[in-house]
């Protein structure tokens, strides 16, 4: 199905993932070593994601610069509280390799990465939502104290305290996500009259009682 990007756009992206998985759970994690030429599977799927990463990036960057009608720089730094996401990781996980580091990352990795993943995550919703809704995109205060948590662990400012720093910001990231999904849902069943995940009598929509 043809969009805004082309032919290959984030569905495609997630089919491919999805696929991949399958293949491991049919025969089994060895799969990822196969040898295909000089190089494994592993290795060669690696070489895809980066390769389908870049041209889904560059093509969004086309679409923006070719379709939009708003300022061009304003949609550019949109892009800003994701990157800023994708470097923290990229510092936090590079410290793993220091074995004298024992940083938060290392003691809760699995946390770290619930972290980053639903920051990312709550970021990309509300892109797509406002582009949906035509809405401008709000200012992320919700990453301002993610340099500080990375700092704070980094340069072990206070290594005592380093893991309830980062359980507080956890905390207040899955609160405010959560807080963001339940508003969403509402607002919806308020507007079109139904009810989420439960049936009953239509109730009369918000957008007719404007009216």
């Amino acid at each position: 199905m043809m969009h805004a990007m082309g032919w290959v756009g984030v569905t495609e992206a997630q089919l491919i993932s999805a696929s991949i998985h399958v293949l491991a759970a049919l025969f089994g994690p060895q799969i990822f070593l196969f040898q295909i030429g000089p190089l494994r599977f592993n290795q060669i799927f690696v070489y895809l994601q980066i390769a389908l990463g870049l041209f889904v990036t560059l093509n969004s960057m086309k679409t923006v610069f070719t379709h939009t009608k708003a300022k061009k720089m304003d949609a550019l730094l949109q892009l800003l509280p994701l990157l800023g996401v994708i470097c923290c990781g990229l510092i936090w996980a590079a410290t793993v390799k220091d074995v004298a580091m024992n940083n938060v990352y290392r003691r809760h990795s699995l946390l770290t990465g619930l972290l980053l993943g639903i920051l990312f995550t709550h970021l990309s919703n509300q892109i797509i939502v406002c582009a949906l809704c035509h809405m401008p995109y709000p200012k992320q205060w919700i990453l301002l104290p993610l340099p500080l948590v990375l700092a704070y662990d980094y340069f072990g400012w206070g290594a005592s305290s380093a893991d309830v720093v980062f359980g507080v910001y956890l905390g207040a990231v899955l609160l405010r996500i959560g807080q963001f999904i339940f508003n969403f849902i509402e607002e919806i069943t308020n507007f079109l009259g139904i009810y989420c995940l439960t049936l009953g009598p239509r109730q009369e929509p918000a957008s007719l009682k404007a009216r």
